[in-house]
């Protein structure tokens, strides 16, 4: 047992440092103009509030909430520099206010969402796409940034859970195979990132303030979605 949690907690150790060290690589800190400055603070009071919403994801603990729309958004548009600034001025005010979960969480959470999307940009870039506005002519580079920054998610989350549960990996695997949350959240994620990203080109900061009220219908239609869907269907694998 205690082997096992010792290897948890280096792979941790490892991610967190991988992620820091990616985010100060990439040197995000610059100097906004006001527009921008606004548009930042607008995106991350948009986050703020979805975060109440998040969707789950296999393994049980793990989950993924709306703000993945508002990076994705924000990568297309403003590109690398401007969501990792959103991201770290998020991370903050986050673990002030839910400073009782413990600050390793909070700091291994904002190295998976550094690597996350630092891989989605520059899968985006490879494959075609263009920062600063949405081609929904050439929808393949939204596609794969997206399924990359889902793709780093799972792996690097269900590799901590393999890790401190190593008898699960089976159900683990068979889980991620099966539940269909997994697709629900991939379509709407790509789906509300290109909306949003359409929006504030056309729209600006009060394409942060439909999304905030899109929040509180969106968690009501993933609901009957998931009610009808699951029906036909056996109870899902969960790891104890």
């Amino acid at each position: 047992m205690r082997d096992i949690k010792k290897s948890a907690n280096i792979y941790l150790t490892i991610i967190s440092i991988i992620g820091c060290t990616c985010f100060l690589f990439m040197k995000p800190f610059q100097i906004n103009t006001a527009h921008e400055t606004v548009i930042i603070f607008a995106l991350i009071g948009s986050i703020l509030l979805l975060n109440h919403y998040t969707i789950p994801l296999p393994p049980e603990g793990n989950s993924i909430s709306m703000d993945s729309a508002i990076y994705l958004a924000s990568l297309y548009l403003f590109g690398l520099d401007h969501t990792l600034q959103v991201l770290f001025i998020n991370a903050v005010i986050y673990a002030i206010y839910k400073w009782k979960i413990a600050w390793w969480k909070h700091l291994f959470n904002f190295s998976i969402y550094n690597l996350m999307i630092i891989s989605a940009y520059y899968v985006f870039i490879y494959t075609g796409g263009k920062i600063g506005t949405i081609y929904a002519i050439n929808l393949s580079p939204y596609i794969l940034s997206l399924s990359i920054y889902f793709i780093v998610n799972m792996l690097l989350i269900n590799y901590y859970f393999s890790l401190k549960q190593p008898d699960g990996t089976a159900s683990l695997f068979s889980g991620i195979i099966k539940d269909k949350t997994f697709l629900v959240s991939y379509f709407s994620t790509l789906l509300l990132s290109i909306m949003l990203g359409i929006l504030l080109n056309q729209q600006g900061i009060l394409a942060a303030f439909y999304l905030s009220v899109w929040r509180f219908f969106y968690p009501l239609l993933l609901i009957s979605i998931f009610s009808y869907s699951r029906k036909p269907l056996t109870r899902p694998t969960k790891i104890s």
